[in-house]
């Protein structure tokens, strides 16, 4: 993938995210709903379809009905490494979804799974939402997303839901962002439904699932990544290498980059790198008292600098 293909494919999601932003327009009501047999209330509009965008699933309680709640999302400038693992990814996404047409002539299930794991700050989520919103941009996907261990307890009813009202070969896109702390249930019972759900062939079409761990695959329940078609890409982001910090770097600061800061920076996220750019240039610390502030606080964390 050329830089300026990837700068211009940056440019496209990241605006369309940000229209996604914008308020929504209220109406009046103008319809009637249909609460039960002989009871109805005041409705604004109704929609065919659901809009392209990320949500999330609530049960309502009045109803016992399940909601697809839209979700703001905001993209940060992308910096897309040039033969990275992040350029890989995302040609390997796109080839998936450009043939779909093979996977239906061998009568194999159209979608694909990625667990990306390693330390945080590195970019598995930003690399998840670019992802999921390159699809919504350019697919008219619905991406879910799952908020709490709950939501696992709900795909099972929310997503034949969507194939039986949406086109069934509309895209989707599931996002499990920490995965481990969605897992987090001493039932076990949010495991067994991903499992489930991972395994569920019937409905599991046109689909990507993306998601995130910090501890890595051995700290997971083995049944999770160790069987293909549930996570068919396991995937290592790592901390950015003297290459990648200095494209980085460049990126962000055009002609203001300093050579020095590469070297000076090993062992930096790109989490700490963007706070050691807003420190300095922003706010205007020194480098070295910003450079030791931030290093003292990723030593602290769980992470280390290494």
């Amino acid at each position: 993938m050329m830089r300026d293909e990837a700068e211009e494919i940056v440019e496209r999601v990241v605006s369309h995210a940000k229209e996604l932003l914008k308020k929504e327009e209220s109406s009046d009501f103008r319809q009637w709903e249909v609460i039960m047999d002989g009871i109805y209330q005041p409705a604004k509009t109704t929609v065919p379809k659901l809009p392209p965008g990320f949500y999330k699933m609530e049960r309502n309680a009045a109803t016992d009905m399940i909601c697809f709640h839209r979700l703001p999302v905001e993209l940060d400038e992308f910096i897309l490494f040039e033969n990275s693992t992040f350029s890989q990814v995302i040609e390997e996404v796109d080839k998936f979804w450009k043939r779909k047409e093979v996977f239906e002539k061998y009568k194999i299930s159209h979608r694909r799974g990625y667990l990306f794991y390693g330390p945080p700050g590195n970019g598995k989520s930003y690399l998840m939402k670019y992802l999921a919103m390159k699809a919504v941009v350019d697919l008219n996907a619905i991406a879910l997303v799952m908020i709490s261990s709950r939501s696992l307890n709900l795909l099972h009813e929310a997503v034949p839901i969507l194939k039986v009202i949406e086109e069934w070969s509309r895209p989707l896109v599931f996002l499990f962002d920490d995965l481990e702390d969605l897992l987090e249930d001493n039932s076990h019972w949010p495991l067994k439904n991903l499992l489930a759900f991972l395994d569920g062939t019937s409905y599991l079409d046109h689909a990507l699932v993306l998601a995130s761990t910090n501890v890595g695959p051995k700290g997971l329940d083995p049944r999770i990544a160790s069987r293909p078609r549930r996570f068919d890409r396991v995937v290592e982001i790592g901390y950015p290498d003297d290459r990648m910090r200095e494209w980085f770097l460049k990126g962000k600061l055009g002609d203001e980059f300093d050579p020095r800061w590469v070297e000076l920076t090993k062992g930096f996220s790109l989490a700490a790198l963007s706070e050691l750019i807003v420190s300095v240039y922003c706010l205007g610390l020194d480098f070295e008292q910003a450079r030791s502030i931030i290093g003292d606080l990723v030593s602290e964390s769980s992470v280390g600098i290494r």
